[in-house]
């Protein structure tokens, strides 16, 4: 699969178990996080993340990074593991519940 991907901020650290990645910088300046340290990303740089790689992207840069993502075999969403913290999973849930009794309010209302 080939994607145009876009950062503005930061990605939580996270691995894809099945899929290698390459990742061509277009834009922007930042920093990738490997378990073995840290390196600079610029315009021009060309990143390869092997299958199981624990990695994040930050952006440094008061622009987004734009960058062109090459994956084989293609990405499955559902496998992607992700390392969040407890507590922002926990205020992620309570979000997402509010957002539903928002909505399912609506469905109750008089009109």
């Amino acid at each position: 699969a080939l994607e145009l991907y876009q950062l503005r901020g930061e990605e939580w650290p996270h691995y894809h178990p099945l899929s290698d990645l390459w990742i061509y910088i277009w834009r922007g300046r930042g920093e990738l996080s490997l378990e073995t340290g840290e390196s600079e990303y610029g315009p021009g740089d060309f990143l390869q993340l092997p299958a199981g790689s624990t990695h994040a992207l930050r952006n440094l840069s008061g622009a987004p990074t734009v960058a062109i993502v090459w994956e084989w075999p293609p990405v499955v969403d559902s496998l992607i593991v992700e390392f969040i913290p407890e507590e922002v999973l926990q205020q992620m849930e309570l979000d997402s519940l509010r957002v539903q009794d928002l909505e399912e309010r609506s469905l109750y209302r008089k009109r």
